[in-house]
């Protein structure tokens, strides 16, 4: 905060209760806390492992992905123990130089990347002939559609889709 007070885990607290709510009336949809501070934590409860063991929580119990951001002053080891802790990588680093802003955007574009799920359920999977089934990617920009290979299974994945079970599938996923 601009008076310096880096109140780390009554946010973090706030923001994980806050989507344990929201995930009561949609389970389905996929849920993650951005910390992103400047600091250290100064108020309330301090400790790196007290503060990791929130995103531990939202993520163990409730799938709740916690991703941190650090930009000059925080500390960086423990912003990477609880992005850990929240089921993350690590640290995104932002410097406070000119390239602020696309750090801060290129960080939040990753992020935004790591949410999408490749991984698709089959409802109707026993009128699904897995013979014929096709997947086409259509881009968002307006581009020409793309049919994607179909793969017999991960091993043999690398550009394409394959189903969990091929004689009677209930998911498939991308890569």
């Amino acid at each position: 905060s601009p008076s310096g007070y880096t109140p780390t885990y009554p946010a973090l607290r706030g923001a994980v209760d806050a989507l344990i709510d929201a995930q009561r009336s949609d389970p389905d949809d996929l849920y993650a806390v951005v910390l992103a501070t400047d600091g250290e934590p100064t108020r309330c409860e301090q400790s790196t492992v007290e503060i990791a063991k929130v995103a531990l929580e939202g993520y163990a119990e409730h799938g709740i992905r916690t991703y941190t951001i650090g930009m000059d002053g925080a500390d960086l080891a423990a912003l990477d123990a609880i992005a850990r802790a929240g089921g993350t990588r690590g640290t995104f680093v932002v410097t406070e130089d000119a390239s602020v802003s696309s750090d801060l955007l290129a960080a939040l574009f990753s992020i935004s990347r790591d949410l999408v799920s490749c991984e698709f359920s089959i409802d109707n999977g026993r009128y699904l002939d897995p013979l014929s089934a096709t997947v086409t990617y259509l881009p968002g920009d307006g581009g020409d559609s793309v049919e994607l290979p179909h793969r017999e299974g991960p091993a043999g994945c690398g550009e394409g889709w394959y189903f969990d079970d091929p004689g009677d599938p209930t998911r498939a996923t991308l890569c």
